[in-house]
């Protein structure tokens, strides 16, 4: 279980990310976008679902139907781990062993999108962080 102040830190931590992550995920439109070389390749062999603009700077979303709704997943992870630390439900290495689970399937799905990587870089530095310096 957290003491007090530290589960403050971690709920108003947890709300900034949430609330960022959602926005720039469902909402946020731009001419702006990223592509790695396999991407186009990439492309040619998804369904629609994994399909995002690519070479398109029209205004609009550059998250495709799979990362806007995979990013509510993270999201209720995010808010289960501090549902787990508040109440003392999980030790501290399940908790740990969950959100480095959580960072890798993220980091690796997001590379179907450099857009998404950009958009997670926030995510990926928060939760670098509290892997390497934090003792839950």
């Amino acid at each position: 279980m957290l003491p007090p102040h530290r589960l403050r830190a971690r709920v108003v931590a947890t709300l900034v990310l949430s609330v960022y992550l959602v926005w720039v995920f469902r909402h946020f439109r731009t001419t702006f976008t990223v592509h790695h070389p396999l991407e186009a390749l990439m492309q040619r062999h998804v369904g629609d679902y994994f399909k995002h603009p690519f070479g398109n700077t029209s205004y609009g979303r550059k998250i495709c139907p799979f990362g806007r709704h995979a990013i509510l997943v993270l999201v209720a992870f995010l808010w289960a781990r501090v549902y787990l630390e508040a109440t003392g439900s999980a030790s501290e290495a399940t908790v740990r062993a969950l959100s480095g689970a959580a960072l890798g399937v993220t980091a690796v799905c997001s590379l179907m999108n450099m857009n998404a990587v950009l958009y997670l870089v926030p995510y990926f530095v928060y939760e670098g962080w509290r892997l390497s310096h934090d003792s839950l």
